[in-house]
């Protein structure tokens, strides 16, 4: 293969997307097929399949040119950006899932803040749940999707764009998930309420990576938006109501960027598509 195909293919953010999918889903399905009879072989396959995401990354990088891939790793550790942003990336998501638990527990639900005191009153259990959220969830996914698909996506359109493929691709590639045994998609079942919620705030969080991407250029800062996000939902375990108005706040914020976006500088080349 000549260097200028490999750099072709590695620039091409859709090759890159369709890739991540099918080498995730090659662990995924056949997971969700065994795990109602293996349930050892079927963590197995959801291990091979968040491999693959990462693998896929990895042999896209290989096919980029040497400049991309110093940038690639240059983003991946840079940590020195303003403290509003740092504040932005791991304090919103505690904020917006505690303001939107205690709006449950103001409008009647007694046992809003009961995961929180069990979950701290058992510190290294806590510890050792968020050593495995962040090594099985928002490393392999962030150093993936917004540290390699998003620049790709943003090399060829705007924020706004950027953000409505990535969010579309990032919400189906969970879909496996949902009928994976015993993972957590699964116990929100298929095509109920909470799973809308889920894929809805998905989608609406997306545009805040990016914006969150954009104005640090750091995956660093995605890895530790992902990882607070999860580990909130850890803490607080929303109720449904809980879980409906955090994706409303998710949903707003969402909206309020993507208008920042079209109508002010850093989004003009989204008005090209639109």
């Amino acid at each position: 293969m000549s260097k200028n195909l490999r750099e072709r293919i590695s620039e091409s953010p859709a090759a890159y997307l369709l890739t991540a999918i099918l080498l995730t889903w090659v662990g995924w399905w056949p997971a969700v097929f065994v795990s109602r009879s293996n349930v050892e072989l079927a963590r197995l396959l959801q291990v091979v399949g968040g491999i693959g995401l990462v693998a896929a990354t990895g042999i896209f990088l290989s096919l980029s040119s040497a400049g991309f891939r110093r940038s690639y790793l240059q983003r991946l550790v840079r940590g020195r950006f303003g403290p509003w942003w740092w504040l932005a990336a791991l304090a919103l998501p505690i904020v917006i899932t505690a303001g939107a638990v205690w709006l449950d527990l103001r409008l009647g639900n007694g046992i809003a803040f009961t995961p929180l005191l069990n979950r701290m009153a058992n510190p290294k259990a806590l510890i050792v749940s968020g050593f495995f959220l962040l090594f099985f969830g928002p490393l392999p996914e962030e150093i993936s999707w917004r540290g390699y698909g998003l620049p790709r996506l943003r090399s060829r359109t705007g924020p706004l764009v950027s953000s409505i493929l990535l969010g579309f691709v990032w919400t189906v590639w969970h879909l496996p998930l949902f009928w994976l045994k015993d993972s957590y998609q699964a116990k929100l079942g298929v095509m109920t309420p909470r799973f809308w919620l889920y894929m809805l705030a998905a989608f609406c969080a997306t545009f805040i990576y990016t914006w969150i991407w954009e104005g640090t250029q750091s995956t660093l800062a995605a890895v530790g938006f992902h990882f607070m996000a999860n580990f909130a939902g850890e803490l607080f375990d929303p109720s449904h109501r809980a879980d409906f108005m955090r994706t409303l706040v998710y949903l707003g914020i969402a909206g309020a960027i993507s208008v920042y976006w079209f109508f002010c500088k850093p989004g003009r080349s989204d008005r090209k598509v639109f």
